[in-house]
């Protein structure tokens, strides 16, 4: 639930945003489009820099109400805890993934050898059933192609084709 509220934040029940909430495309300044809009009625969005104000604007009186409020201080200090802990997991997860990829690597690499060892014993215990394999799908192809040759053939004698 929480990820679809980062991902949409309106309201699950009633679909009504709120009523803070600025929408991505109110973010950027489009000079390009100010004078049309002042033509039609529709007042521009606020810039970027606007909005990075109202979010710490907001922050600090989260901030401040937090000394009056327990339950938002305590609410703040949960956020703050997994903020840490996330920061410390990303920075974990690049270390080893940094330490892992070479040996994925490596792998790799043995897995290879080794398939190609393996399709090489195959082909060599197996080339005469190979060779008649695609000695068939030779003719088979050649056959299709002299079938549907004949066919147009017939069909232009008999005049059914162009």
């Amino acid at each position: 639930m929480v990820q679809q509220l980062l991902l949409d934040p309106r309201c699950p029940c009633c679909r009504k945003p709120p009523c803070d909430y600025i929408y991505p495309e109110d973010l950027y300044d489009n000079d390009d489009n100010d004078d049309n809009d002042d033509d039609i009625g529709i007042s521009p969005g606020i810039t970027f820099k606007q909005a990075i104000k109202n979010v710490k604007s907001q922050a600090k009186n989260v901030k401040s109400q937090a000394k009056n409020d327990k339950r938002l201080a305590s609410q703040l200090k949960t956020v703050q805890k997994w903020k840490t802990i996330r920061k410390e997991a990303k920075r974990d997860g690049r270390k080893l993934a940094s330490q892992l990829r070479p040996l994925e690597d490596k792998l790799e690499a043995e897995l290879e050898v080794h398939n190609n060892k393996r399709w090489t014993a195959f082909e060599t215990k197996h080339a005469q059933l190979i060779s008649s394999h695609q000695e068939a799908y030779t003719l088979l192809n050649k056959a299709n192609n002299q079938y549907h040759a004949a066919r147009a053939r017939v069909a232009r004698k008999g005049g059914w084709c162009m």
